[in-house]
């Protein structure tokens, strides 16, 4: 509803009414109940289409957000494989525009890492994890990639523990 009502508006006000039920979803997941959680499915869409009707490219960073926050979203609720498909279509989506926001790109790396790691793809978890450290590191001088690339030690740390790999986990994360 609210998407019909704002698509006449102003740029500026279609984002903001993007922001709003980004929040208003993100509140309903902090409430912690199931039966809030297709209503904040249903505004994160709404806000991702509005952000991409807004930002007129699918890779900006506004419309990752909305796809990372619905792949959280999504991970919260036990749907593993609905939250990898819209975690790897984010992921794809920061690659195109690297090295814009190595942030937002190791965020949403570490958690499709972590949806990997649920799923008990272990393999593929690290795989990632080790294809993302080097490309944030790389991404700017001075230490630029260094807290994304700490960010992701940590969930490798973690991954190689679960794979029982104990040794090259300690000093993966002494590292970090």
């Amino acid at each position: 509803e609210a998407n019909q009502v704002v698509t006449s508006q102003a740029p500026s006000r279609l984002t903001l009414a993007a922001t709003i039920q980004s929040n208003l979803s993100t509140a309903l997941v902090q409430r912690d109940r199931p039966e809030d959680a297709a209503e904040a499915e249903g505004l994160l869409r709404q806000a991702k289409d509005l952000r991409e009707k807004v930002c007129k490219s699918p890779d900006h960073a506004e419309v990752t957000v909305s796809l990372h926050e619905m792949g959280l979203l999504l991970q919260r609720a036990g749907r593993l494989d609905e939250a990898e498909r819209v975690l790897r279509d984010a992921l794809a989506r920061r690659e195109r525009v690297l090295p814009k926001e190595p942030i937002l790109f190791a965020s949403v790396a570490n958690n499709l890492a972590l949806v990997l790691r649920d799923q008990g793809r272990l393999g593929d978890a690290q795989a990632l994890l080790e294809r993302a450290g080097p490309i944030v590191t790389a991404l700017g001088p001075g230490g630029q990639g260094r807290l994304p690339t700490g960010y992701l030690k940590r969930t490798l740390a973690d991954v190689l523990r679960a794979k029982g790999e104990t040794g090259e986990a300690e000093a993966t994360a002494t590292e970090a």
